[in-house]
């Protein structure tokens, strides 16, 4: 009897789990449709500032720190200019 219960409430759990990823789901569509921007917001980089921190003499290693940017962004902005 106890194995059968246990069966039953697991179903009922499954069920309830799906259902609230389904809402998620659709909130998450629904918010998007809104034009509501869903995440982590972007840094802004000064481009300019850490191009001027190069022309000076210094690493896109040690300007990134002084900026506060990652060093990847750091070397990926540097290839661009």
């Amino acid at each position: 009897m106890g194995k059968a219960m246990f069966t039953i409430v697991g179903a009922i759990a499954e069920l309830e789990r799906s259902l609230i990823v389904e809402r998620v789901k659709s909130g998450l569509v629904a918010a998007r449709k809104r034009g509501k921007k869903l995440g982590r917001p972007g840094k802004v980089i000064d481009a300019d500032k850490f191009k001027e921190l190069l022309s000076a003499g210094l690493t896109v290693h040690s300007a990134a720190i002084k900026l506060g940017i990652p060093t990847t962004t750091a070397y990926r902005l540097a290839a661009a200019t």
